[in-house]
């Protein structure tokens, strides 16, 4: 499947999702966010009557809201990883404390917790993204007054470079250390300004707005959606720094559909204007970007595999396709469900459990006040033919006078107040609220009629059973949405954090490096303080402290049933039921090693001292005896050390007889070798010597016989002269 074909696929992919999400969920969601506001569009009131709403939608989002966050926020510790196995022990609870540490300081966790908590009240889920952040963080920081050492040592971090720099020589009055009369001393001082870029990485998570999250029609969870996106819009300058290609990003057209959602349209409670038309700067542009996650068959191996694919740009096929990767992690998306439907993947809202109640009770309060209206200020039947002055009939004034030309020409016409009756029915549609939602007057308030004629136990029970289905929303909560996010948030710190990072945890500094931990770490979210009121946790947990101390004084504080340690986790859970989030500020925290030593500790200081004499006589004992082995240990030291003396000569002598051998068997080998090197050399010289002299006698035979040819010639030429003696020359014969 080349590039093109699969971005054809993700748009098709793309459009459904939107589709879906536009038909089935859109609408719903607009009309929860003006029911909340109290804007009843879909229930016209008329003209000259009364137009007021009712607003249980935001009441009981206002009142389910705080129960929820005291449920996981009151305290730091919203996560706790379990080990899989002994090597697993001790590392979990660094993994505890460590992503704790990064969901609440770095991540923003109250917020994000917030802003999932509300949305999925109010459209039945709330959509976290999670993923690692490898873009550089660039910091720019100006610095004055720094000497030498603490300017050297800014500057020598690799991560530091020097935008600016001035220095100046000061100087200071110090004594001198002779004299000790104050002289000038000079100094350096360095005013710079840098920049930090941090490569290190880090954790991030945010809440979705819900239409920005796009997923398949008919899944029933994200764990088993096979196609997930998160439709966003980011300035091109974004895309470019996240590694995307400059030209590629430049050509991407501009779009209005995310910000023109019915959604933003609501929530705005206007049109949003396209802020595009007032940046000059190209790179300031904002398009829409579609992050999709989907299973297909890229590769052609007939396994269908997840891939990361990034389109960016105008609706249709002008989208741009920015990346196509395989993707190996977890899909980088999970949700809270308070009140989730079996078998589909949008749960029940507070929307759809009230929609029809605030109908009904807007409808009636309306009614209400206009009866109420037409009672105080009735209607009037008027000749105004007889009325010398009509505007003071339709517009009455205090004390103002009618002129009238005959008595009986103005008559009230009297309307029975019946709205009492639509407050019997106002209280019955709070009833249908109450059971649908849990939100009860026990949990909202405290009613002087709820509890008149009533025990303390019986308005304890009541409130329980009022706060049960609340116990039940942050029950979903946990194991629906929040133990997927943090055992995926484990997983990528693992992967991804590459080094070592010091972090301060009760009032100490640790380093944390998840490294070697195990990324398949369960996670248990605590759901289990905050759930009812806190006098309640707070009395149970008395109770158990009272009990705890009972057994503690009559069993010891190692008995098996509980233990110092025990006792102070539940003096640690008082602290945080009040509302203090540090209890490590009021009580530290016990491990059973430390309940151990204290109770040995407490052992040693409980046993009878001894009488002095005899403590000292025992001590003198002691001591004589420890000379004694002293002595001993002495004499065996000194007999080993002989032993041991004996033992290192024979073990010398012999491996240097050893030696001595081995160096004579070296030697004798040595000697032969060089015998028979010097018979091969005294051999190959008499073979050279010998064909020397046959090369020379061969050279000698051949000269002689050389001399011997030409002494012959010689001779021939002086025996054939005298035979042409008889020849007259020419100087002889007178020529």
């Amino acid at each position: 499947m080349d590039d093109a074909r699969l971005a054809a696929f993700v748009r098709s992919q793309i459009n459904d999702a939107i589709g879906y999400d536009q038909t089935e969920h859109s609408l719903r969601r607009v009309r929860a966010i003006e029911y909340y506001r109290g804007e009843l569009r879909d229930l016209d009131a008329r003209d000259g009557w009364s137009k007021v709403t009712t607003r249980d939608l935001s009441d009981h989002v206002g009142w389910i809201l705080p129960s929820l966050m005291r449920v996981f926020a009151s305290s730091d510790q919203v996560v706790c990883y379990e080990p899989q196995g002994p090597e697993d022990e001790g590392v979990d609870k660094q993994a505890s404390d460590y992503v704790n540490y990064v969901f609440w300081r770095e991540c923003s966790g109250y917020r994000v917790l917030w802003d999932a908590f509300q949305d999925a009240l109010m459209f039945g889920n709330g959509v976290f993204k999670f993923w690692w952040d490898a873009s550089p963080k660039h910091e720019l920081l100006d610095y004055t007054g720094l000497s030498d050492d603490a300017f050297t040592q800014l500057v020598s971090d690799d991560e530091v470079s020097v935008l600016q720099h001035r220095q100046e020589i000061k100087t200071e009055r110090v004594p001198d250390p002779q004299t000790g009369q104050p002289v000038e001393q000079p100094y350096t001082c360095h005013d710079v300004k840098i920049r930090r870029v941090s490569e290190s990485g880090r954790l991030r998570i945010m809440c979705l707005a819900p239409e920005e999250f796009l997923i398949e029609r008919g899944a029933t969870s994200i764990e088993d959606a096979k196609f997930a996106c998160h439709r966003s819009r980011r300035t091109r300058q974004s895309l470019i720094d996240d590694g995307y290609d400059r030209e590629t990003v430049l050509s991407i057209g501009a779009d209005y559909d995310l910000q023109s959602t019915p959604e933003r349209v609501a929530r705005w409670n206007r049109v949003l204007y396209d802020q595009n038309h007032f940046h000059s700067d190209p790179l300031m542009v904002e398009v829409d970007v579609f992050e999709a996650y989907l299973r297909v068959d890229h590769d052609g191996d007939g396994h269908a595999e997840w891939r990361k694919v990034v389109i960016a740009g105008t609706t249709g096929d002008e989208r741009q396709l920015l990346a196509n990767d395989e993707w190996s992690d977890d899909l980088p998306f999970a949700d809270v469900v308070p009140n989730p439907d079996a078998h589909i993947w949008r749960g029940r809202s507070m929307m759809d459990e009230l929609e029809d109640v605030q109908k009904i009770k807007t409808t009636l309060q309306r009614q209400t006040l206009d009866n109420l209206y037409l009672s105080n200020l009735p209607q009037r039947e008027v000749v105004l033919k007889n009325v010398s002055n009509p505007d003071e009939v339709v517009n009455p004034t205090p004390g103002g006078v009618i002129q009238v030309s005959q008595l009986g020409q103005i008559r009230e016409v009297q309307t029975p107040f019946v709205a009492a009756e639509s407050y019997q029915m106002l209280e019955y549609q709070d009833m249908v609220a109450e059971k649908r939602t849990g939100v009860s007057r026990q949990s909202m308030a405290l009613d002087p009629e709820a509890l008149s004629n009533q025990t303390a136990t019986g308005q304890m029970l009541a409130q329980s059973a009022s706060y049960s289905k609340i116990e039940l929303y942050a029950r979903n909560i946990a194991e629906i949405g929040l133990k997927r996010l943090f055992r995926c948030v484990l997983k990528l710190i693992v992967r991804y954090q590459d080094r070592p990072k010091m972090v301060r945890l009760r009032n100490n500094w640790v380093q944390m490096d998840p490294r070697a931990w195990n990324a398949n770490m369960d996670a248990t979210v605590s759901v289990g303080l905050g759930s009812g009121s806190r006098d309640r946790d707070m009395m149970l947990l008395m109770q158990i402290a009272g009990k705890q101390e009972q057994i503690i004084a009559q069993a010891g504080p190692m008995n098996p049933i509980c233990n110092l340690a025990q006792y102070a986790n539940t003096l640690r859970k008082m602290v945080e039921a009040s509302g203090l989030k540090e209890p490590d500020q009021f009580f530290s925290e016990v491990s059973s090693r430390t309940v151990q030593q204290f109770v040995q500790q407490q052992d040693r200081q409980d046993q009878p001292q001894p009488d002095p004499r005899a403590q000292a006589e025992m001590a003198r004992m002691q001591i004589e005896q420890q000379k004694l082995q002293l002595e001993q240990q002495r004499a065996q030291a000194g007999a080993e050390l002989d032993r041991q003396k004996a033992q290192s000569q024979v073990q010398a002598m012999r491996e240097k007889a050893m030696l001595e051998l081995q160096l004579a068997r070296e030697r004798s080998a040595e000697e032969m070798r060089l015998a028979e090197e010097r018979a091969e050399f005294e051999r190959e010289q008499r073979k050279m010597d010998a064909i020397l002299d046959a090369q020379l006698r061969r050279e000698e035979m051949l000269l002689e016989a050389e001399l011997t040819r030409e002494a012959n010639q010689m001779n021939s030429a002086v025996t054939a002269r005298p035979a042409d003696t008889n020849i007259d020359t020419p100087a002889e014969t007178g020529m």
